[in-house]
């Protein structure tokens, strides 16, 4: 038993030594040269399976056959772990991509096509993750801990789907641009966010910051199921109130930040001012103080005719209504014009039932005077 043991070994020696002393093969000699199976080198010199001329690092080749076969290789040169397959078609294999790149000062796993087009990810242990298909990366991993960075040549996109079996790009979604620009539905976004759809929030609000004072802000959001545009904070523009405005920055309705509103006026003075006509169907006003009923009570004091018509030669208007040059320099209230005219309506009805009264009795006297005179007429004629 101990002498097979013995053979056995021997025999195995010497198929190693036989592997090991393979004629020496160029690195890119075919692949159809090997058997299927695995095969490393570690450099430099000789130490391999079979015997490559392959000056420094480390290479695996693995051959199931001529279209099952790749190559991984390392080196201490420059810090990089590469990848090849063998081209049947072409009889040769193609050129080493970069799997991992170890000279920057932050590792990357980098997957590369040729030279000059790859895409690289990195990790840098503060929280920090990039992809990017540029060798340079933003901050080159000086960034506040726990940012991911896309970075991208000209722009990033987001694409979905595909377009058939090929497993092409697939319809784009999001496309972020150069400039900052974020297009959502469309691929040259004019603006800072350009989405071509609805959008709709169902938690929070829509907002824009004042962009000279951030603290104050327009919004629109619901509170209590009630829908409300609101300008709020503090600071600068936060009590300037709402404005609509039409073409050429055109002010149509100002809301001020003390409730005043301006239609055609961007300064109210009242809770709401209009610069223009208004045309109502009705129009229903409630009233602060009583009418003028106390006019029908008997202290009166009735300004009488004679009075009345004395004022009206001294002054061109009613006694208490506003003149014309007054009326015109500080508006008309409605409220108390109307009810002004229906006082100087009161009064001129007692007047009318005064003169009334005083027609009443001349009738009377008028009457009884006809009577005598047609009693003394038929006297005077009987004689």
């Amino acid at each position: 038993m101990k002498k097979i043991t013995i053979l056995l070994f021997s025999v195995l020696s010497v198929t190693c030594l036989i592997a090991q002393q393979q004629p020496a093969q160029n690195e890119n000699a075919p692949i159809s040269t090997y058997p299927t199976g695995m095969y490393y080198q570690h450099g430099p010199g000789s130490n391999n399976t079979v015997n490559w001329n392959y000056a420094y690092g480390t290479k695996l080749t693995i051959n199931g056959s001529q279209y099952r076969n790749f190559e991984l290789t390392t080196t201490s040169s420059d810090g990089k772990m590469a990848f090849r397959q063998w081209q049947p078609s072409e009889n040769s294999w193609t050129d080493w991509k970069v799997l991992l790149d170890l000279t920057h000062p932050i590792p990357d796993f980098i997957l590369k096509n040729g030279s000059t087009k790859s895409l690289h990810f990195r990790v840098d242990g503060n929280g920090n993750s990039y992809i990017s298909n540029k060798n340079d990366f933003v901050g080159n991993g000086s960034s506040a801990n726990g940012i991911m960075t896309l970075v991208g040549q000209s722009a990033l996109r987001l694409n979905t789907g595909s377009s058939g079996s090929s497993g092409n790009a697939g319809v784009e979604r999001i496309r972020i641009t150069d400039n900052g620009r974020i297009g959502i539905g469309t691929s040259t976004p004019n603006a800072t966010l350009d989405v071509n759809g609805n959008v709709i929030s169902r938690v929070g609000y829509f907002g824009a910051l004042n962009p000279t004072n951030t603290n104050s802000v327009v919004s629109l959001s619901w509170l209590n199921s009630v829908a409300r545009i609101r300008v709020g904070g503090n600071g600068a523009g936060a009590g300037n109130g709402l404005d609509i405005q039409g073409g050429a920055d055109v002010s149509l309705l100002r809301v001020k930040g003390n409730g005043r509103v301006g239609i055609g006026t961007v300064n109210p003075s009242h809770k709401l001012d209009v610069n223009g006509t208004i045309h109502a169907r009705e129009v229903l006003v409630d009233l602060d103080f009583p009418g003028p009923d106390y006019v029908f009570e008997e202290d009166y004091n009735l300004t009488s005719l004679s009075e009345l018509d004395q004022y009206l030669k001294d002054n061109k208007h009613l006694p208490e209504v506003p003149s014309a040059a007054e009326m015109k320099k500080e508006g008309v209230n409605m409220v108390e014009m109307d009810m002004l005219l229906l006082k100087k309506v009161e009064e001129l009805t007692l007047h009318l039932i005064e003169q009334n009264d005083l027609l009443l009795k001349q009738q009377v006297i008028i009457t009884n005077q006809q009577i005598r005179i047609e009693k003394l007429e038929s006297y005077g004629l009987n004689k």
